[in-house]
């Protein structure tokens, strides 16, 4: 009898979990195994993920914890937990629907991070208000500010978000290229909607609804752009940190296209964010919507209170009344 290699024994492994929230959703991705709760996400590589080839019989499981964000983050629920729950079981399974889920976690990612970057520049802004706030309220007479607040790399972390923004754009632009067959993926929505999508009368929907987003659009390229090529650009994006007017008063930390008008960094960046969600939750419904099967007959609802532990606002709905309908035949008489 052949001896049972170790990598193909039973076994057993807990997740490097940091909170009481359990594991509820297992979704294969591509080699890896993503185990969500609420709160946390795990990756999981299988012996033969790690080793395809099987030249290791001791071939070890991979178990990490990816990220202390879960399925209660709206951003998560909204994007990943959302296409899922709509393609598994509800449209063509193999390559191009593993292709749609890799494109939605990465746009999932690049939002998460871009999420991350306006926290992290909240409670900075939050600590310094603070510190100048406590060190000029001694009551004492002074022309000086003590202490003035100074964001530490305002400018680096601008361009970081804006290069997370402009690639989260990018990816939902080449999302539609996955539901739809396009002469090419195209990174620009403007493009992809008035020399691709224009041109079919089933995807007018699609196309109008990705037209409304394009100032939205225009706005995020001309500040990644006037930022990261501001030499060789003459729509330059400014930053400016705290400022002291005459008056007295602290200014928080905005910015500006040249020419244009100044606009609070954090104030932005969150409506970005928050849009930027919107945009792909509803840009994935369109794309599910124009080219699900027309067997078993799917329609989107609403849900009406999203769950705490996995917003999503949306679910598939089996729509009974649209199958034929066969009467019942008569029975003989007796």
């Amino acid at each position: 009898m052949k001896e049972i290699a170790p990598r193909d024994e039973a076994g057993q492994f807990k997740f490097p979990a940091t909170t009481d929230a359990p594991v509820k959703h297992m979704i294969g991705l591509g080699a890896r195994l993503l185990a969500i709760s609420a709160l946390e996400t795990f990756e999981v590589r299988t012996p033969d993920s790690v080793d395809p080839e099987r030249k290791y019989p001791d071939a070890p499981w991979v178990n990490t914890k990816v990220r202390d964000v879960g399925t209660a983050s709206p951003i998560v629920a909204r994007t990943f937990m959302t296409a899922h729950q709509f393609l598994h079981g509800n449209w063509e399974k193999g390559s191009r629907q593993e292709a749609v889920l890799e494109c939605v976690y990465g746009l999932m990612e690049g939002l998460l991070h871009c999420q991350a970057v306006v926290d992290e520049l909240r409670e900075d802004c939050k600590r310094l208000e603070a510190i100048v706030v406590e060190s000029n309220s001694d009551g004492k007479r002074t022309r000086a500010v003590i202490n003035f607040p100074v964001v530490d790399r305002l400018n680096a972390r601008c361009l970081d978000f804006l290069i997370h923004a402009r690639g989260a754009l990018t990816q939902q632009s080449q999302m539609v290229g996955l539901f739809v067959t396009l002469k090419r993926h195209h990174s620009d929505i403007r493009y992809l909607v008035k020399n691709e999508l224009s041109a079919d009368a089933k995807l007018e929907p699609l196309a109008s609804y990705l037209a409304s987003w394009f100032d939205f659009a225009d706005r995020i390229v001309d500040l990644r752009n006037g930022l990261e090529h501001a030499a060789t650009t003459a729509k330059k994006t400014y930053v400016h940190n705290y400022v002291q007017r005459g008056d007295k008063s602290i200014v928080a930390p905005q910015w500006q296209l040249h020419g244009g008008q100044e606009e609070f960094i954090l104030s932005e960046m969150q409506y970005t964010v928050d849009s930027l969600v919107q945009m792909a939750e509803s840009l994935f419904l369109y794309c599910f919507d124009v080219t699900k099967p027309a067997f078993p007959p799917i329609v989107i609802v609403g849900v009406e209170k999203p769950e705490a532990d996995c917003p999503v606002r949306y679910r598939p709905h089996f729509d009974i009344s649209a199958l034929p309908m066969v009467s019942s035949p008569v029975p003989p008489e007796a």
